[in-house]
């Protein structure tokens, strides 16, 4: 039930508000039906990257082999999450090789495929890796680890906990077909203890099926809700579905404030169904193509795309939220969101860069090239 109604932000040249504001049992929803920002306002991300890490030969320590994280510690010195030697690599600020955190193996401070790394208090670094996690310090020294079991954490909380985006047990299913799970947001340790649900919500849509190797596979449905979700200090933002908007739910898991911009849905076409397959087929091993091209004649496609394929929090509280697309080596379409909830505009990043974090200067991510050689790439974000 709606308790009222307020208009707020800039008039249109039709005198109409820019953001609808309005409360909803207790929910506050912020529509925005235009961007904020006016002709010259908008923020651009730089073609050319100020940092550029990678290379197809060198050192070794020059090339990049599954990147999965990079982060920024406080100085300025990049961090890069390199899967493929399971190790970290620290950067100076202009992209010279510092050292190497961790390694492979079972030891103390050995971890096998990390895939997230999180700078703490003092530059001290939190990595998530395969059935471990591990803390160092600000010079790279081994602090501890914990084992970890099942799912590995997907963001931290500013009170040093962490967000778990999970199926919850008895869930799950193994047959064929369609699979559009439940997500349980989960706040705890990183090694899972003192576990706190703190919402379910609709998880991403999968599709699972029998290979001809035999055994079950999973993909993701084609054109299926994607469940997003990221810490927000100590709340969660999350997002899902083929409306624009985002959810964000307080410390106790209550949702309180819904973000909304006025975009209608885009339809599925036979050009979008082409170019999916396109893109399933050449990001797989030759083998497997038999078993794709089986899928291709089973789907049924949705008549709706979804709206959004990921969500980050830049480090002044501003939502980033990218339109959903299936040519992943396009150009991203970004809307930012401010900590009111105002729709401030779109912010376009260069084509290929899948986006890792945003600060209030710069935009780092990971690009791979025609030969499959990956870069890490730093772009000045510039606001007028």
């Amino acid at each position: 039930m709606a308790l009222g109604a307020v208009l707020t932000g800039c008039a249109g040249s039709d005198g109409s508000p820019a953001v609808v504001e309005s409360d909803s049992a207790g929910v506050r929803i912020i529509e925005s039906v235009r961007p904020a920002w006016t002709e010259g306002e908008a923020w651009r991300v730089m073609e050319v990257p100020e940092v550029r890490i990678g290379t197809p030969d060198g050192p070794e320590e020059a090339m990049l082999h599954q990147v999965e994280d990079v982060a920024r510690l406080g100085d300025g010195r990049l961090v890069v999450t390199n899967r493929g030697t399971h190790e970290l690599r620290v950067y100076s600020t202009t992209g010279d090789f510092v050292r190497t955190v961790g390694r492979q193996g079972e030891g103390p401070g050995e971890f096998f495929a990390p895939s997230r790394t999180w700078v703490g208090p003092d530059d001290s670094l939190f990595v998530s890796a395969f059935l471990r996690f591990s803390v160092f310090d600000s010079t790279g020294t081994f602090v501890r680890s914990v084992g970890v079991e099942g799912w590995s954490p997907h963001d931290r909380f500013r009170d040093g906990t962490y967000l778990f985006v999970v199926i919850p047990r008895g869930v799950d299913r193994f047959e064929p077909g369609h699979f559009h799970p439940i997500n349980a947001l989960v706040r705890a340790e990183a090694d899972g203890a003192a576990a706190d649900t703190l919402a379910h919500v609709p998880g991403s849509e999968l599709y699972r099926f029998e290979s001809s190797a035999g055994g079950m596979a999973s993909l993701r449905a084609p054109f299926g809700r994607i469940r997003l979700a990221a810490t927000y200090g100590d709340s969660v933002v999350t997002a899902g579905g083929t409306d624009f908007e985002v959810q964000l739910l307080d410390e106790t898991g209550e949702l309180v404030r819904i973000l909304r911009r006025e975009k209608a849905p885009d339809p599925v076409s036979d050009s979008d169904i082409a170019e999916l397959e396109k893109g399933l087929l050449d990001s797989a091993p030759e083998r497997t193509h038999p078993d794709r091209r089986r899928l291709f004649a089973e789907w049924s496609y949705p008549e709706l795309k979804p709206a959004l394929d990921r969500l980050l929090v830049d480090s002044e509280g501003n939502i980033w939220v990218r339109a959903y697309s299936v040519d992943p080596a396009g150009a991203g379409e970004w809307s930012v969101f401010d900590p009111s909830g105002r729709w401030l505009g779109t912010v376009e990043t260069p084509p290929g860069l899948e986006v890792k974090w945003v600060d209030d200067r710069s935009i780092a991510g990971v690009r791979v090239d025609e030969l499959d050689v990956e870069y890490v790439h730093v772009h000045s974000l510039v606001k007028p």
